[in-house]
């Protein structure tokens, strides 16, 4: 695991600053990132209240923070087959240096406009680059979620936007269901154009949005997680809420497949059905979705 590039761009999008450990990302790539990821957080905060602070790619992390006078963007790369508490700790540490940095250019707004201060903010990064190069291979305990994660929606939608059906579990609405179907395709087929990988999770800050594709259809999982969970999950967490969306979109595309015109009562079910099972297993497995596919059909008289 390591940190690949960090880059610093002024409010008018000028990079003023571009560390590479690889190629991954070049200039110009990290310029239209940046406007589209703005573009997207603008759009996000006016209806959720939140931003976009980290993508989970396949084997990459694109944590986003805005600053006093610009931007801050950061790829690193994530060894998947690494124990969790590594990259746990990994995580942490980028969490730390994003922390510094917010710090820094909220006591020091100017630091973009002078070639000085430029010189200064590289040292620091460079300094504390380091430290979290150097601490990541520590292991740390485990975090365990205990409860602080709840389901707030599930979608089902075709790939021009258009939901099939949507629930929502939480107190009050978390986002309109075209606006999140919209924002999670177009962002996606940024990323696989520009990049080739594919999105496994997005974060807004304590919202994590996770999605798969399945013959044309877009299928959304929702959770609301602590808020000291901004930029990741606990493992638990996301091994469930991974488990969770293979269950619901293997049951409703085997459903479709049999029944094209299976109505909105029963994919209902299905996602009650699922999120209910989600809350007391921490995961959900092969055996129990064919189970309860089997009663599925009975209801529909497959």
């Amino acid at each position: 695991m390591r940190v690949s590039s960090i880059s610093i761009l002024d409010g008018d999008f000028n990079l003023q600053y571009l560390y590479q450990n690889d190629r991954t990302l070049d200039t110009d790539m990290v310029l239209l990132f940046t406007s589209f990821v703005n573009g997207l957080n603008n759009f996000a905060d006016e209806l959720t209240s939140s931003q976009i602070t980290r993508v989970d790619l396949n084997n990459y992390w694109l944590d986003f923070l805005e600053v006093k006078g610009g931007y801050v963007l950061i790829l690193s790369s994530v060894d998947r087959d690494s124990h969790m508490s590594k990259q746990q700790g990994f995580s942490r540490m980028i969490e730390v240096f994003l922390e510094m940095m917010e710090d820094l250019f909220e006591k020091s707004p100017e630091l973009l406009r002078y070639p000085d201060k430029v010189e200064y903010l590289k040292s620091f990064i460079e300094l504390n680059l380091g430290v979290i190069e150097n601490t990541v291979h520590l292991d740390i305990p485990n975090v365990k979620s205990g409860k602080e994660w709840e389901i707030e929606m599930m979608n089902v939608s075709d790939l021009s936007g258009l939901p099939i059906h949507y629930k929502y579990y939480g107190a009050e609405p978390l986002i309109d269901p075209v606006i999140i179907s919209g924002m999670l395709i177009m962002l996606n087929s940024f990323i696989k154009k520009n990049l080739g990988l594919d999105i496994n999770i997005i974060h807004l800050g304590n919202i994590k949005l996770d999605f798969s594709y399945k013959n044309e259809r877009l299928y959304v999982v929702g959770i609301r997680c602590s808020r000291k969970f901004q930029r990741t999950i606990p493992y638990d967490v996301e091994k469930k809420l991974g488990s969770l969306l293979f269950s619901i979109s293997d049951a409703l595309e085997l459903m479709f497949e049999l029944n094209p015109s299976t109505d909105e009562e029963t994919i209902e079910e299905v996602f009650d059905t699922y999120a209910l099972e989600a809350k007391d297993r921490s995961i959900i497995d092969e055996g129990y979705k064919v189970e309860h596919y089997r009663e599925f059909q009975l209801k529909l008289g497959i």
